[in-house]
């Protein structure tokens, strides 16, 4: 269970993620396994962080205010490490007009991973942001699979919303594989009705960032995710026992 609180990159995510401290907080008490997260962030919150996993994203360089593509690598394993960190990310776009750059990427921080024996999560996205391919079963499977290809520790994908289609796709996945939560959802049911049929699929987690920050209660939406992916507990259940729902 995954936190993904890198969205200060790329996004303005002000209001909602002004207190800062307070959410990482929160989604720690909840149970989290890990957050991904910014270098940003990783320094001004190393102690805090320190309580749980640490993923640093590594790469970036554009925003919403001009145009989302894939970014360059903006630090090294060597920085990220400095902080602790347990993991690092980065994007790969097969399919954008950016596709050899991210990958190129990828395949640099493979290298320097294995040096340090610190995993890589990479976060594969058919034509990255410009929803320019369907996020289809082909499209999502090729993706996984050249991640895992390229020598990813762990690929970060869409959820197809396709259960015996997607178990197809971690059936031929080289890594395990997460899944991501996307835009902000009006139903948290609808959220966790989704992360349990990805598990049930066969995905080994998920790393979620809107859907958890932005919630009333990211530390019971936390520990919602944390009763399918670890405790296994019955959707039914989970629904019925989640406040979050009421709200």
């Amino acid at each position: 269970m995954i936190v993904a609180l890198d969205h200060g990159l790329i996004f303005d995510v002000l209001p909602d993620f002004a207190p800062a401290r307070q959410i990482i907080e929160k989604v720690i008490a909840g149970g989290a396994d890990a957050v991904m997260t910014t270098y940003g962030l990783a320094k001004k919150y190393e102690s805090l962080l320190s309580e749980v996993g640490l993923i640093i994203r590594i790469d970036g360089g554009n925003t919403e205010l001009t145009e989302i593509k894939g970014g360059d690598l903006l630090y090294t394993v060597e920085d990220c490490l400095k902080l602790g960190a347990d993991g690092i990310v980065c994007m790969g776009f097969p399919g954008a007009q950016e596709e050899k750059r991210t990958l190129k990427n990828i395949s640099q921080l493979v290298s320097r991973c294995q040096d340090w024996n610190i995993p890589l999560i990479t976060e594969m996205l058919p034509a990255g942001f410009s929803q320019e391919m369907e996020f289809n079963n082909k499209n999502i499977g090729a993706s996984v699979r050249m991640g895992g290809e390229l020598g990813a520790d762990v690929i970060k994908t869409a959820y197809t919303g396709d259960k015996e289609g997607f178990a197809d796709i971690i059936a031929g996945s080289l890594a395990p594989v997460i899944i991501l939560g996307g835009s902000k959802s009006d139903s948290p049911q609808a959220v966790l009705e989704e992360v349990a049929a990805a598990m049930e699929a066969g995905a080994s987690g998920v790393a979620m960032g809107r859907n958890v920050w932005k919630s009333d209660h990211p530390d019971k939406m936390t520990a919602a995710l944390v009763d399918i992916i670890h405790h296994e507990k019955e959707l039914e259940e989970v629904l019925n026992s989640t406040v979050i729902l009421n709200n």
